[in-house]
């Protein structure tokens, strides 16, 4: 038969036999740069620590990949702008294209590791409240 009466504080406050089992977060592979491994770092430690299982890790390490070879283009979008002097619109546009293709290929691979914001919100959530409109 059980204890009768309300059940105390110091009953509620201790967890029953159960264990509890210790979440790591996934480490970081030894094939990536150390640039591409500091994208790595940034976005595992910003999530949950189960949130990248082992089946999703080779998609995250082709995801650190791509912000790093987009930054790389990126770099040389600026050395081109800078160099007023020889502008090849060619090189300049050719660029812009590597860098739409890397856009996109990071897209996809945040929505398919539901990275984005519409995956980590749901439906039921209020948008946040905005401030008050200028002509309010």
């Amino acid at each position: 038969m059980g204890a009768r009466g309300r059940t105390s504080k110091n009953e509620l406050s201790v967890v029953p036999d159960q264990t509890i089992e210790l979440v790591k977060r996934p480490p970081r592979p030894d094939i990536l740069s150390p640039e591409q491994g500091q994208v790595w770092d940034y976005l595992v430690g910003n999530m949950p620590a189960d949130w990248f299982r082992p089946e999703t890790q080779e998609l995250l390490t082709q995801r650190c990949r791509h912000t790093v070879t987009s930054n790389d283009v990126d770099k040389m979008i600026w050395d081109i702008k800078a160099n007023a002097d020889e502008f090849h619109i060619d090189k300049y546009d050719k660029l812009l294209k590597m860098q739409e293709r890397e856009s996109r290929a990071i897209l996809s691979i945040d929505t398919k590791l539901r990275l984005t914001l519409q995956a980590t919100r749901s439906k039921d959530q209020k948008k946040p409240e905005m401030g008050k409109k200028p002509w309010e």
